[in-house]
């Protein structure tokens, strides 16, 4: 196995995070809501008449779709998307269809049109009806963008590639399909101190804007050099850590610094927080990135506090007795269930901090791991259940944090040597069968 095939199978972790988020009142909401929508029509110049009724077709969708925002009822706009683009199955279908179509320029234009209405509002208070339609319609786009760009390293592209300078009437300061996205991570959140304070329609924007960032960072250099280039390294780490100060404005120049005394935090947050996917997505963001950007490991890397988020969202250790090989603990061989593959993003953090503490020399072949004896007071984690993630993640962090990396690398090198000796052994009983005598 290359290591290609370690970087799908460690993916596959990040996407099983709640992708298809949709909820079944939003669903009964959208229905009642088109049958109302039928009665409205719009036209453009030429008096040329628009109604959702008449979009049955993928190409009249993105056609639709096409026209100025202006011309159209936010609400209609919200009802097509969702039919055409609403969920997983329907974006993994018809993913080339939309975006041989302009689908992807065409949701990237309403959300240039939307922040350009928009410029000035995060300072303000609006909560009227329009304003909270429009910001639902953002949330359906990001939604549906985090769905295309899954699986479609060429719609990943299409979309941080994306530049609104092409149409001469846009006045917006986020005009890159990067600005654009990371507008949603950062200016409409950044009034907020901490993730309580974050309303849930903003909470939930944010969370598929996030989606968004990190499916096209996966496997594609551009996207993850320009994040970095726009400062939401930074701004990534500071949000996984519970710190909403040092936010950047992007395609601004300017910042926002709020006093905050909160302390980073180490871990992710219970499940019973609404805003642990958008953690997860934000640590398998910067994992992604530190993949394809060197600049990005070598910044995860000096911040321990992080390394251990990332640890515990890239899968963690099941079993830390199994994992330092104790006396008492199972056979060795119970420590492949005890780690997940170690993603390649991961891989390249981990490896950076390596370098950071001067301890290059131990990824030689004549490594000597060092013996591991469990602290006083630590919890032996082989008896507890699922509800206790809590405690799992506070018995790891009574180890060092260089003792719990050297471990990780030398368990993933013993992985790679055992997976290439079964390749080996499953290519000599192959040749074995082909010389075999008829």
């Amino acid at each position: 196995m290359d290591d290609s095939d370690f970087l799908h199978a460690s993916w596959n972790l990040f996407e099983s995070h709640g992708d298809d988020e949709d909820d079944e009142d939003d669903k009964d909401e959208d229905i009642a809501v088109a049958k109302e929508n039928d009665a409205y029509s719009n036209s453009d110049n030429t008096g040329q008449q628009y109604s959702i009724s008449s979009v049955n077709t993928l190409p009249q969708a993105v056609n639709f779709l096409s026209l100025s925002l202006e011309e159209l009822n936010v609400k209609q706009v919200e009802n097509v998307i969702t039919q055409f683009m609403g969920n997983m199955a329907q974006c993994r279908i018809h993913g080339k269809e939309i975006r041989d179509l302009g689908g992807i320029s065409c949701l990237m234009n309403i959300l240039v049109n939307l922040i350009q209405k928009w410029e000035g509002v995060y300072e303000q208070e609006v909560d009227d009806a329009k304003y909270r339609e429009e910001k639902k319609l953002a949330s359906v786009i990001l939604g549906a963008l985090r769905d295309l760009s899954c699986g479609d390293a060429a719609v990943r592209l299409q979309i941080g590639q994306y530049d609104a300078n092409m149409d001469a009437n846009v006045q917006c300061k986020c005009r890159t399909g990067i600005e654009i996205i990371s507008y949603f991570i950062v200016l409409k959140c950044c009034k907020y101190r901490i993730w309580d304070d974050i309303p849930t329609q903003e909470l939930k924007t944010m969370t598929n804007a996030l989606g968004v960032a990190r499916n096209i960072t996966h496997s594609t250099p551009f996207n993850c050099r320009a994040f970095h280039e726009a400062g939401m390294t930074k701004v990534f780490i500071h949000r996984l850590e519970g710190r909403f100060d040092k936010s950047t404005l992007c395609g601004s120049g300017d910042s926002v610094k709020i006093e905050d005394t909160h302390e980073p935090c180490r871990k992710l947050p219970s499940s019973s927080k609404p805003w642990r996917e958008a953690c997860y997505r934000l640590a398998g963001t910067l994992i992604n990135m530190a993949e394809k950007c060197l600049d990005v490991a070598v910044e995860c890397a000096k911040d321990e506090d992080l390394i251990w988020i990332l640890i515990e969202s890239w899968g963690g250790v099941k079993d830390w007795d199994s994992f330092f090989h104790y006396d008492d603990a199972p056979a060795r061989h119970s420590t492949k269930k005890a780690i997940p593959v170690l993603h390649l993003g991961l891989f390249a953090i981990l490896w950076e901090k390596i370098k950071l503490e001067g301890l290059e020399v131990i990824m030689t072949d004549g490594l000597i791991v060092k013996e591991y004896i469990p602290l006083s007071g630590q919890i032996s984690t082989s008896d507890k259940n699922d509800d206790d993630d809590d405690e799992k993640v506070a018995a790891c962090q009574h180890f060092h944090l260089m003792d719990i990396i050297i471990c990780i690398m030398e368990n993933e090198k013993r992985r790679k040597r055992a997976a290439q000796e079964r390749e080996n052994e499953r290519k000599k009983h192959m040749l074995r069968l082909e010389t075999k005598p008829v």
